[in-house]
């Protein structure tokens, strides 16, 4: 349905809008989360006020900010390329607030193994084989300034090693090791029907009965297995984690705007002055939506949000 779509509307005269509605309510998310984390305003959450989560939680928002982050490249490669440094310094400024609530805020595991492959593909999707030699170097020397400056994000990473130590030694019940034993079982439930699955609503019930007389992480219930591959193989089995792998598959491919970014400064509005990053944004939330789906932990809520802003 996504491609479907996407050959529909990709011409609409006001496509661009919804990018621009998309990227004005993240920024005022940010502006509530650093206000948040800073102590500048209180908000009834399920989450501790310094973690900065102002909605729903930290893997929401840490996918929107992501998403924001990555795609404002574009438009800052294009404007300085056609000398609009203002705004380019302005759009850059917006970007490294959102990286920084990233870094110094609230980020989702998920999204410490994905920022990394995406640097080193936008590295190669711009420059080739040495884009992305440049974009791993560029990516190390980012990761140890994070490091360095922030206490949260050393923090959450010791936090998931320690978790996972914990599984590996005790099996009892911890954040990242009740993720680790949701994977495991959920490749069982694959193997016991892989070509057509278990069918549609099955998961809770799977999961159920295998807690009975289990201890520790095997003890917690769950009625998703945190990765959408998974949730849709034990369903449907090989067919219908096929069927959905294909529809990002579908997003990589979609045609390439002829007019660049430049053309949209000389050519004004109309179908050739769409907003002339929307579809290598568009590439990019399939990059991303790929990247969690083969991650171990690709959580089905980030995906969900990828499509549904794609």
């Amino acid at each position: 349905m996504i491609p479907l779509l996407l050959a529909q509307f990709r011409r609409s005269e006001t496509g661009r809008w919804v990018l621009y509605g998309f990227l004005a309510s993240a920024s005022v998310l940010l502006l509530a989360s650093w206000a948040l984390a800073l102590g500048l305003m209180t908000w009834q959450t399920s989450h501790r006020p310094s973690n900065g989560v102002v909605v729903h939680d930290v893997i929401a928002q840490s996918t929107i900010f992501l998403i924001c982050s990555f795609a404002l490249i574009w438009p800052i490669r294009e404007l300085s390329l056609s000398g609009h440094w203002r705004k380019a310094i302005g759009i850059a400024s917006l970007g490294a607030l959102f990286l920084s609530n990233l870094v110094c805020v609230a980020i989702s595991r998920g999204d410490l193994v994905v920022i990394p492959v995406l640097v080193v593909l936008l590295g190669w999707r711009w420059f080739g084989f040495r884009g992305a030699i440049s974009a791993c170097v560029a990516a190390g020397i980012f990761a140890a300034a994070a490091w360095l400056w922030s206490p949260y994000l050393r923090a959450r990473v010791q936090q998931a090693i320690g978790d996972v130590q914990i599984y590996r030694t005790a099996h009892v019940h911890s954040d990242v090791g009740d993720h680790i034993e949701f994977i495991k079982k959920s490749i069982a439930f694959v193997r016991q029907a892989p070509v057509i699955g278990h069918g549609t609503g099955s998961i809770s019930d799977l999961f159920r009965r295998s807690t009975i007389g289990q201890t520790g992480a095997a003890a917690v219930p769950s009625v998703n297995p945190n990765n959408q591959i998974l949730a849709v193989a034990i369903q449907l089995g090989f067919v219908g984690a096929t069927a959905s792998g294909n529809v990002d598959g579908a997003l990589l491919i979609v045609p390439r705007n002829k007019f660049n970014g430049l053309d949209w400064y000389r050519r004004g509005r109309g179908e050739r002055g769409l907003f002339p990053f929307k579809f290598a944004f568009v590439r990019f939330c399939a990059w991303l939506a790929l990247c969690s789906r083969c991650w171990l932990g690709g959580m089905t809520r980030g995906n969900g949000h990828c499509g549904g802003i794609v």
